[in-house]
């Protein structure tokens, strides 16, 4: 296959141009800060979905299902005590 590190950059740079390009016509920087608590989320998601191994002893297909149902539970319920919290309504 095609090794990912190149095609990684080369997303990267189109990303960096494109921010650039549409800069004065998007806030950018507010979407970004206001997607901060997401993101952090989104990491203590990863992280307790990858110690899930070293708590319980499982494996195979059975790690697999019991990794996506924590982490999908645990990004929904902080995201949503974050939105309770903020008292943020989303606007789709």
């Amino acid at each position: 296959g095609i090794p990912a590190e190149p095609l990684f950059r080369s997303e990267a740079t189109v990303l960096c141009f494109q921010c650039w390009v549409v800069r004065a016509e998007l806030p950018l920087g507010v979407y970004f800060r206001s997607s901060i608590p997401f993101i952090l989320i989104g990491c203590l998601m990863f992280l307790l979905v990858r110690s899930i191994p070293t708590i319980f002893v499982i494996s195979g297909s059975l790690l697999l299902i019991v990794q996506i149902a924590t982490g999908g539970l645990f990004y929904l319920l902080l995201s949503g005590l974050y939105l309770k919290l903020k008292r943020t309504i989303l606007r789709i």
